[in-house]
């Protein structure tokens, strides 16, 4: 098992967040959003 850096594991995360947003058809997205 190679050694992974912070940055590997916060890319995985994002990646595995952005996955979420989008099953989620953008859902949850963050911030201020223009309905319609």
């Amino acid at each position: 098992m190679a050694n992974r850096q912070p940055s590997d594991l916060v890319g995985d995360i994002v990646d595995e967040i952005r996955d979420l947003a989008d099953g989620c058809h953008g859902r949850f997205r963050i911030g201020p959003t223009s309905s319609g």
